[in-house]
């Protein structure tokens, strides 16, 4: 469970959205731990057979999506804790 920062327990009270939004997160996570660690692979291996395997990553990764910082409505906040309840 350590891609979600929770406990067994924890990830298994998350409603069921919830989950499947932060599951989709797990190739990012993993594609973003491999990169860190292809400068020791590309020692190892070669420079030329590294560059198929880091492109398939930056593809995993994709691009990050930047969004604008909004304020929430009293009718907004109350939309989500009906879709995410605590």
């Amino acid at each position: 469970m350590r891609f979600y920062g929770l406990a067994y327990e924890a990830v298994m009270k998350l409603p069921i959205r919830a989950f499947w939004m932060l599951n989709s997160m797990v190739d990012r996570i993993r594609a973003d731990e491999a990169l860190a660690i292809m400068p020791v692979h590309a020692a190892t291996m070669g420079g030329e057979h590294v560059n198929g395997i880091v492109e398939n990553y930056k593809q995993a990764l994709g691009t990050p999506l930047i969004a604008e910082q909004k304020k929430i409505t009293k009718q907004g906040g109350d939309k989500l804790k009906a879709l995410f309840p605590l």
